[in-house]
């Protein structure tokens, strides 16, 4: 199914010209991106049906975080998402192979304690595949306060129960995809709902819930009205 579905994405774009991009990708970091565009496809369908994206709600807006190549908006945008992504600027090989898919993204780097760009838009779905962005400077992962920081920034922009995907790469400077106690804060933040996966989060948005001011709660309590905690 994932190979299908892969193959009828791809005969929808021009592969060849993907193909004449890609041949000039020099950087490590992005071609094996780009000169396995087909695999990398394959690769993104499986992770949209593991993480049960593959069947949105009609007319769900998705934001891809680090979108790479475009593989992860190729298939959102084919499973009927409305798309956004959002990756570093000043990668022209990575920019040209979006133009050719004929897909437009937002041009920011992720760093410590800096808010996102402005959304119009709220997300229900927010992908955030294979992270580059939770590193510091010396290699080291990011730690509580930058999480705290990201995902509370985030959360401004999530529709109400929204889900967050996160998938990891593995840290080379713990050997680990996140210290421990980042995980810690993250299950316990007030915005949340959380399950964690071997090398994944699932964040789903909590509902907002509007706690009456005590005098109303009190003037309730005489009235024989429930309780509230």
């Amino acid at each position: 199914m994932h190979r299908r579905l892969a193959r009828e994405i791809l005969s929808g774009v021009n592969k060849s010209a993907i193909d004449r991009v890609a041949a000039e990708v020099k950087n490590a970091d992005f071609e094996k991106f780009t000169h396995n565009f087909d695999d990398w496809l394959i690769e993104t369908v499986s992770r949209f049906d593991q993480y049960d994206l593959l069947r949105p709600r009609p007319n769900a807006r998705l934001l891809d975080i680090g979108c790479g190549a475009g593989q992860g908006l190729l298939v959102a945008g084919k499973l009927g998402y409305s798309v956004t992504g959002l990756d570093v600027p000043g990668e022209e090989s990575l920019a040209r192979i979006i133009r050719v898919l004929g897909l437009e993204i937002v041009d920011h780097r992720i760093q410590p304690f800096e808010p996102l760009p402005v959304f119009e838009d709220r997300f229900e779905v927010v992908t955030i595949f294979m992270t580059s962005f939770n590193k510091l400077p010396d290699g080291t992962p990011w730690h509580c306060d930058h999480w705290d920081y990201f995902l509370r920034d985030l959360h401004r922009f999530l529709a109400p129960e929204a889900r967050v995907i996160i998938k990891f790469n593995v840290n080379k400077m713990i050997g680990r995809h996140y210290p421990p106690d980042v995980w810690e804060l993250v299950s316990d933040m007030d915005l949340f709902g959380a399950a964690r996966f071997r090398d994944s989060w699932v964040l789903r948005r909590r509902p907002t819930v509007r706690v009456p001011a005590p005098e109303v709660l009190e003037e309730e309590r005489q009235q024989g009205g429930p309780e509230i905690p």
